[in-house]
């Protein structure tokens, strides 16, 4: 590919003469085939383009920094390759609603940068709409997430966002009260690949990775909705829940490793699980493990043939409630947890209290001491309607 990088002070992207390099030479601007560099330059992006790349890395000639912006919506940048950020953010898009930005590419991906912490390859710092068709990928340093919606904007993402190996390196990350929408996976490596602070995201599916707090998503107060699997990695769990926030996720399983549990209640807020919860292949890679005191509320838990569905953290540990049906695993029991409910509609008032239908002891179920089955009409009494 050309290199083709801007050469003016600042400008608009339309100024030809300020363009050096490319495909078709100086004072042309930038063609399909070129790689585009900012050049330490400020360059407003004020028309429709198709280049291969855009960056803010060094180039051969090029050096790094600069940026390009988008401060009007009706425009579509097509973008084949890469948008990569170097030691600035790359592109920023700070249009207000009903503004609508589109990023395409036939094999486009955005890169966090590898060369500086904090910087970016896309940022949206209005209240306008980017939808991207493309890849994020957080990058090698710091915080360099793919994507980060920086206001209460909405970006709809139609393919997958994966953390890098840089710390908090996140695939695409929601600073706001905005939303993001991915049409794809979430994937975790050394961070979270997609992270919802406040504000509103989802995802299809959302796989853990191999450090500490590499978790495929993650929500604080906001509310995330996990359409398919929320599966734990080598470490990390599918999905976190660390604050007031709300979590639903449509299947649970556990990972490979401990603590890489399916999701992982750590808030006080609610999350519920509508499908199947499942125990991974490690014993202590649980489907759902609730480690605070907010709700957890399944639907089926299943067993795996070394792993229980669902487990907690006494003795702060909030409630939890499996309307069923409850399958063990030979030698492994589903459910390991401290409060549990075990109707289909549980009135939380009730059972915070620790009045029926609560249970405010330790329940093992599938066996009890001295061996056979536990009944359910042994753990709660007094059903009724509630």
């Amino acid at each position: 590919m050309v290199e083709s990088y801007y050469n003016a002070a600042s400008g608009n992207w339309s100024t030809a003469a300020n363009w050096l390099g490319g495909t078709n030479g100086n004072g042309t601007l930038p063609a399909a085939g070129d790689d585009v560099y900012a050049n330490g330059k400020t360059i407003t992006i004020d028309q429709n383009i198709t280049v291969n790349s855009l960056r803010t890395t060094a180039g051969t000639t090029a050096v790094a920094g600069g940026s390009f912006t988008v401060s009007t919506g009706g425009k579509t940048l097509t973008v084949n390759n890469q948008i990569t950020a170097g030691s600035t953010d790359c592109l920023t898009f700070s249009a207000n609603s009903p503004n609508t930005l589109i990023i395409t590419g036939s094999g486009l991906t955005v890169n966090g940068s590898s060369t500086t912490a904090l910087k970016r390859g896309i940022v949206n710092n209005g209240t306008g709409t980017i939808s991207l068709t493309g890849n994020c990928q957080g990058g090698t340093q710091s915080s360099a997430s793919g994507l980060l919606n920086n206001s209460t904007g909405t970006v709809n993402i139609t393919g997958n966002v994966t953390a890098g190996s840089g710390t908090a390196a996140t695939g695409a990350s929601n600073n706001s009260t905005g939303t993001i929408a991915v049409n794809g996976n979430a994937v975790g490596a050394t961070g979270a690949g997609l992270v919802i602070g406040t504000g509103t995201g989802s995802c299809v599916n959302a796989t853990g990775g191999s450090g500490a707090s590499g978790y495929g998503a993650s929500v604080s107060t906001g509310t995330l909705t996990i359409s398919g699997t929320a599966t734990g990695g080598s470490l990390a769990s599918g999905a976190i829940l660390s604050n007031t926030g709300n979590l639903t996720v449509a299947n649970a399983t556990g990972g490979s490793g401990a603590g890489a549990h399916g999701v992982y209640h750590n808030g006080t807020g609610t999350l519920t699980v509508s499908g199947t919860t499942t125990g991974g292949s490690n014993a202590q890679a649980y489907g759902a493990f609730n480690g605070n005191t907010g709700k957890l509320r399944l639907a089926t838990v299943t067993a795996s043939s070394t792993s229980p569905a669902v487990a907690d953290n006494p003795p702060t540990v909030g409630f939890t409630s499996v309307s069923g049906p409850i399958s063990n695993s030979t030698g492994v029991n589903a459910i390991i947890v401290t409060r549990v409910c075990l109707v289909a509609a549980c009135d939380w008032t009730i059972a915070i209290s620790g009045t029926p239908p609560a249970y405010n002891g330790t329940v093992t179920i599938g066996q009890k001491g001295g061996g056979g089955p536990v009944a359910k009409q042994t753990i709660i009494t007094n059903i009724g309607t509630y």
